[in-house]
């Protein structure tokens, strides 16, 4: 089981650079994330996806919302 939410993204951005997206989501979200570990690119629906050390973010390139996931 996880919990996911979706964040409002208010200035969408065709950039594959994370912190563009994690520097868009509440501070207290970013904060629960913790660090990057790593990234990931899915070419056929253009999605970004970031993992960190307690939760992933998904991210449509362009989007006005990036969807974060903390696993339980």
């Amino acid at each position: 089981m996880s919990t996911k939410t979706t964040y409002k993204i208010s200035k969408p951005t065709t950039s594959l650079d994370p912190v563009l997206v994690l520097s868009q989501l509440p501070k207290d979200v970013r904060s629960a994330l913790g660090p990057v570990k790593e990234t990931g690119f899915m070419l056929g629906i253009d999605r970004r996806d970031i993992f960190c050390a307690n939760g992933f973010v998904e991210y449509i390139l362009g989007s006005s919302e990036a969807t974060v996931d903390f696993p339980e």
